[in-house]
């Protein structure tokens, strides 16, 4: 069903066509763009869309022809003649001829008149300024190629914030451009030479035109080594110090902002487009409106763009977001890739693009080439030198610099542009870098904030590894206790065993000694009568001196002085009195 005139919004489609545009990374279909629309409004949509079609594409690298919009028209191809009759332009800001006299003229209903400059009958802006050709269109506004007339003559480059953007926030950031710009006084940084308001009441500024292409595509039109490409990018960071300082944060820094011309013969880059610069929050404000971005509105490219810059708050952006951007386009300049492929945004809507910018594990630049051996050929050639050697080149020095650019937690990055500069400075000049690998605890830290899911699964199974480990080592110490308490039970029984056998043995003793004192009794008493007291004239005193005999021979210790007290005792009861006492003191 056609839209109704009344709900046509050209700035919505055209900012969809634009976010398409980015999101893609490649040209979105047009049929889509102008299917719902009436003649009328599809003809002001081709008005407003081929000629950012044509400019996206030319910064793609594309060769653009006007007959690429014939399926759409005689007016889609009057259209794109208008911007460069036909062929291709070489540079987004080449001076073209004005083509609006020698423009297809067509009666059939298709067909559209091509669109004139603001005050077409002149073509004059503020009586000093003749609009020649559309140079450029985007979310701002549009970029003309225009003539100076006076004070001197000289060409440059117009812009004009666009008839549907007439909102306060869209006047607002224009204004805040202008006066960004007119702030800045660099040799890359393009010169603000005027501003003011058009006759009918829009805002504009003149600045000087930069007749360049972009800094990638430079690099690689030149091949141009390693060296020389960081040599160019040095001048660059120092441009975006140089904004810094001002107060201006570029938002939008990427390889069709830094265009690369010519000056007395040497390349110069110069940055552009500061459309979406932001004052810093410590001064004051660049305009009396207040620029205030809405809540979950990304203001950017994305491919280029910070994690912080991707968040749902523009609050918390500062001059570090810049850094990440310079250190996309180093990425780029030396591997011809960047770290969010185009590949992987494909089918993806704008929300998960921005989570993905916001999780995003860099990859260093040797490791990139490495993975892309399709391609390493290629980008080897337009570097002037072989895949080992860019490989050696890149990796070291060159990964950490442009890694510690695209840090995750800014606090990590370089903390200026100027220090950027100095470190690439730093490794042409063979002298120590600030970069530095990063160490193992930040690196475990790292890969924990980015593998939270499985480092909890890993802790928990570690934990339940460790409470087996605990339990087991627990019964295993136990167990040992006991081992240990058998062994002394064992070796208490040992002595036990011991001392019972000692015991025995000095039963057996005591018994034969026993045995002995009686056996000697017994031999000494034998032949003693029991009626007369003696036997063939032997008395018993005689039988008594016989057994001390004996004990003294048989007998010793303690056993014989017993024995003796026993034989003083017995001389005693016979009345040998002076026997007792000598078996007294002897015993």
């Amino acid at each position: 069903m056609s839209q109704s005139k009344s709900s046509f919004n050209l700035e919505q489609l055209e900012s969809r066509f634009l976010d398409s545009w980015q999101r893609l990374g490649t040209a979105p279909d047009l049929a889509e763009f102008l299917a719902d629309l009436d003649f009328s409004q599809r003809r002001h949509a081709l008005q407003v869309l081929i000629p950012i079609d044509i400019q996206q594409r030319f910064q793609a690298g594309e060769n653009v022809r006007a007959d690429l919009y014939s399926p759409y028209g005689d007016s889609a191809i009057a259209i794109a003649a208008e911007l460069f009759s036909g062929e291709a332009p070489d540079t987004p800001a080449e001076e073209l001829q004005t083509r609006f006299e020698s423009a297809p003229s067509n009666s059939d209903s298709e067909s559209c008149s091509v669109e004139q400059p603001e005050t077409a009958a002149t073509n004059l802006i503020t009586d000093r300024y003749r609009l020649i050709n559309k140079i450029g269109q985007g979310g701002m506004g549009t970029v003309w190629l225009a003539q100076q007339e006076k004070p001197m003559r000289r060409r440059v480059a117009i812009k004009i914030i666009g008839k549907t953007m007439d909102s306060d926030e869209a006047l607002a950031r224009f204004g805040a451009e202008r006066q960004a710009l007119a702030m800045m006084n660099h040799p890359n940084i393009a010169k603000v030479l005027d501003a003011g308001m058009t006759e009918d009441g829009r805002p504009f500024f003149a600045m000087e035109l930069v007749k360049g292409i972009p800094i990638t595509k430079y690099c690689d039109d030149h091949r141009l080594s390693i060296e020389k490409r960081l040599e160019l990018m040095i001048p660059v960071c120092e441009a975006v110090q140089h904004a810094h300082q001002k107060g201006i944060i570029h938002r939008d820094l990427k390889p069709s902002n830094i265009l690369v011309c010519f000056h007395d013969e040497q390349p110069i880059a110069k940055v552009i487009d500061f459309g979406l610069a932001k004052a810093l929050e410590h001064t004051a404000r660049l305009t009396e409106e207040t620029l205030v971005t809405e809540v979950g509105r990304v203001v950017g490219t994305l491919q280029y763009m910070s994690p912080e810059q991707a968040g749902s708050s523009e609050l918390d952006v500062d001059t570090r977001s810049d850094i990440y951007s310079l250190g996309v386009i180093l990425y780029q300049l030396l591997t011809d890739a960047v770290p969010l492929e185009t590949d992987s945004l494909t089918g993806k809507s704008l929300i998960q693009i921005v989570e993905m910018i916001r999780d995003l594990n860099v990859v260093s630049p040797s490791k990139k080439l490495a993975k892309n051996q399709e391609k390493l050929s290629e980008v080897c050639a337009l570097r002037k030198t072989q895949p080992n050697q860019l490989a050696r080149e890149l990796e070291g020095e060159l990964d950490w610099i442009v890694l510690k650019s695209l840090e995750h937690d800014r606090l990590h990055r370089y903390q200026t542009a100027n220090g950027l500069a100095l470190d690439i400075q730093r490794y042409l000049n063979n002298e120590p870098i600030q970069a530095r690998p990063p160490s193992r605890a930040y690196l475990l830290k790292k890969f924990v904030g980015n593998n939270r899911g499985l480092v909890y699964s890993l802790a928990s199974i570690a934990t339940l590894l460790l409470l087996g480990l605990g339990v087991i080592s627990y019964f295993a110490s136990g167990l040992a206790k006991a081992n240990e308490n058998l062994e002394v039970v064992n070796s208490d029984l040992e002595i036990e065993k011991s001392k019972l056998q000692t015991l025995n043995e000095e039963l057996e003793l005591a018994q034969q000694q026993t045995e002995q004192q009686l056996k000697i009794y017994l031999d000494s008493f034998s032949a003693i009568d029991a009626t007369s007291g003696g036997i063939e004239g032997i008395s018993a005193a005689d039988v008594l001196e016989q057994a001390v005999g004996r004990i003294g021979k048989d007998v010793k210790g303690d056993l014989w002085a017993k024995m003796l007290f026993a034989v003083g005792g017995s001389f005693l009861g016979l009345g040998e009195y002076d026997k007792s006492i000598r078996a007294f003191e002897r015993g």
